[in-house]
């Protein structure tokens, strides 16, 4: 997830999104934590897998600023 941002209010405010994410881990990982549950599924129209992606933009526990 890395910094929030604007993005929990990018999102709702969106009709549907696409996350971009460095690594994918299983539901009960997400699930385990509330906080990391930023949108409902209904506003998620697909989940891309890329490494690297956020680079150079820091990202905690990937990219340092």
């Amino acid at each position: 997830m890395g910094t929030a941002g604007r993005h929990e209010e990018a999102g709702l405010a969106a009709r549907r999104v696409i996350i971009c994410c460095e690594e994918l881990v299983a539901p009960e990982v997400v699930l385990s934590d509330p906080n990391r549950v930023l949108l409902p599924e209904t506003k998620v129209a697909a989940v891309v897998h890329e490494p690297g992606g956020s680079h150079p933009s820091p990202l905690q526990g990937f990219w340092k600023a």
